[in-house]
Order: structure tokens, then sequence, then C-alpha cells
């Protein structure tokens, strides 16, 4: 697996027209991607699944831990795009724990991000179960 040394950045295709951008500043890793910007931990605990793709999931467990009793479980971000006539949109949805995110907008920018905490994570869940059937239902189609 390929990896970044202290100071080198690389992009990554995301599901917009501008790719994140991974970056590796004295060994604490970024990505410019909302399900990175918006996890509650500290930066050098962050991780995403582009991070995971450039560096390998052990090598991410590893530097985050896998052992850290208080440490979330890893939102599952869901990419949807809608392209028809004029639109050319996507919307980005991730849960995590109690906290549901979603990201919006035309493809090509950045979008908006809102986040919602619910009781408990079954109930963001459902919630999330929900709106992706509802955009799914408009001809949202899911990006892998």
């Amino acid at each position: 697996m390929a990896d970044l040394q202290d100071g080198e950045s690389v992009e990554i295709a995301g599901s917009g027209a501008k790719p994140y951008v991974l970056k590796n500043v004295g060994g604490v890793y970024s990505c410019s991607c909302p399900a990175w910007r918006n996890q509650s931990l500290a930066i050098e605990k962050r991780t995403c699944k582009h991070l995971r793709k450039l560096r390998g999931d052990a090598a991410e467990e590893a530097r985050v831990g896998s052992d850290l009793p208080d440490r979330p479980k890893q939102a599952k971000e869901e990419t949807f795009e809608y392209s028809e006539g004029k639109s050319n949109k996507f919307w980005e949805i991730s849960v995590q724990g109690a906290d549901m995110t979603v990201n919006f907008g035309r493809i090509g920018t950045n979008g908006q991000t809102k986040t919602k905490t619910f009781a408990d994570a079954a109930a963001a869940q459902r919630e999330a179960d929900k709106l992706i059937e509802e955009k799914t239902g408009k001809g949202y189609q899911q990006i892998t």
C-alpha cells in the first residue's frame, strides 16, 4: 500500500468533480472529505475510507488504535448522485453513533453539510434509512 511522507499530500477522486486532498503533516493524517471533517475525535485519531484506501486498513488501525473503548465506530458513508436535465447533484449520508450527517450540493462543489443528533444510534440509522429511501425514490443513484 502507498503511504504519504511527512509534508506530502495526494488527491483522490470523490463523488464530485473536485477530488479530496489527503495529507500527512508530522504523522497526523487528514482528508478534506465530510466524513473525516465531521468526526468528533481528535484530529490525530480520525480516519476515513479514503485514508484506508490509500494506506490500508491495517496501517490505519495501527495509527488510530483499534483497542480504544471510547472510539466511535467508523462512520459508513453512502454517496448518491442525480443527473437529469440541468440537475447534476450529489447527496452523501453517514451515521456515527447517534449523529447523522448529510452533505449535499451540486457536483463539483463542496456542498452543504448538516449534522443531526438523535436519542440513540438506532434512531439515527432509522432516519438515515428513511432518507435514503426518499432519495432513491426521487431518482438518486448510489455511487460505489
